[in-house]
């Protein structure tokens, strides 16, 4: 089986990875891989080290740029009829519009698209959602199957309409919980000279606006215990988010790391994990802190109650609000024997739902039911 993926890329991010880990898997299964994505040096070594064709697409920018989107088709049509995919899998809003496109339009195989999160599910106007909703549903029509990341994602494309209950399938984000198993290495508080009294609370995340690091920054102000907020990852933001920690006066708080690729030594040298988004889909992010021990203080927006537990793994804020942000870690800080009760729950509750195998198979599984019935008709039915 010859499959391709498609996504925007643009950072190694927590699509990145995934896409890394099932090419590796399919390749592992002796299948041939091929991905579409935005220019990125480690991404391409990650890929090639797999053993899976790179197609780089300079046009797939994050940001609306009318000039580069309406070229990105082009070397997305151009792959697809290089490569001769017998499944196409796409990911993100923007890629996975084009490559629904560019797949309807040059090969007749069975095309997918996992939803990282509905885009039609952010704070906008009332008239870009349904906009958003209206392209969702004219893509969904030359879709074979929606993978939502989440139950809360399913729900939300049966509630707008975006596709009949048939084609939508939930299965869930996984990481590899391997890198979790080594113990803590506390060498790495001390090259980055945090205090022996500093309780480390951490964030991986994309420095974007969904993320919303201005009320994550405003909760590091009013933390009353010593801290050191790690913040790993890069993004279009870095510069508003420096000069928000110097605005707010936590330059001695705050640590930017940038991309790591020793996320698991550095979550298990934590104490805390914290996201503060506004929009999710299943963070990754979570799983990886959950896998490492961490209790979790988390916003409650889209399929992360499916992962936090309210007071089993961690806690559940408000969108936008600092103050509880602030109460959960202070409380945490304050509270050692706590933060090792909820961390061991939310490895246990890791391990038996959210790892990376139980994913890949899955959707192995997806992707072979959908070979066979191909090979059996000759006619993929939409």
């Amino acid at each position: 089986m010859r499959l391709l993926f498609i996504f925007t890329g643009a950072g190694y991010g927590g699509v990145s990875r995934q896409v890394v880990a099932a090419a590796r898997f399919q390749i592992s299964q002796g299948h041939t891989v091929g991905v579409v994505a935005a220019p990125d040096e480690r991404l391409a070594g990650e890929l090639a080290t797999a053993g899976a064709s790179f197609y780089a697409n300079s046009h797939f920018v994050r940001p609306f740029s009318p000039a580069k989107d309406l070229r990105s088709p082009i070397p997305v049509l151009k792959a697809i009829r290089a490569f001769h995919p017998d499944i196409i899998s796409t990911h993100s809003s923007k890629a996975g519009m084009v490559g629904r496109i560019c797949a309807t339009l040059s090969r007749r195989v069975p095309v997918l698209f996992t939803a990282h999160g509905w885009v039609f599910s952010e704070p906008v106007a009332d008239w870009k959602r349904w906009l958003f909703v209206l392209a969702e549903r004219a893509a969904a029509a030359v879709t074979t199957r929606i993978i939502c990341v989440s139950e809360f994602d399913r729900r939300l494309a049966l509630k707008y309409r975006v596709a009949p209950a048939a084609k939508l399938i939930t299965i869930e984000n996984g990481v590899d919980p391997v890198p979790y198993d080594a113990p803590r290495d506390d060498s790495i508080r001390t090259a980055l000279r945090i205090p022996e009294n500093a309780t480390v609370v951490t964030t991986v995340a994309r420095l974007a606006p969904p993320k919303d690091f201005h009320t994550l920054l405003d909760a590091v102000r009013r933390i009353r215990r010593p801290i050191r907020l790690l913040l790993v990852g890069d993004g279009e933001l870095r510069p508003d988010v420096e000069r928000e920690i110097a605005r707010c006066g936590i330059a001695d708080r705050v640590l930017l790391l940038g991309e790591r690729r020793n996320v698991p030594a550095i979550l298990k040298a934590s104490d805390i994990f914290v996201l503060s988004s506004r929009k999710e889909g299943m963070p990754q992010a979570i799983i990886e802190a959950m896998f490492a021990g961490l209790p979790v203080v988390a916003t409650r927006v889209g399929g992360v109650p499916e992962l936090v537990t309210a007071g089993k793994t961690g806690y559940l804020v408000p969108v936008g609000s600092a103050a509880a942000i602030a109460d959960a870690v202070d409380g945490l800080a304050d509270d050692p024997e706590l933060r090792h009760r909820l961390g061991d729950a939310g490895r246990l509750r890791a391990r038996e739902r959210f790892t990376v195998d139980r994913m890949l198979r899955r959707k192995a599984e997806l992707y072979s039911t959908l070979s066979v019935a191909r090979e059996r008709t000759d006619v993929v039915v939409l």
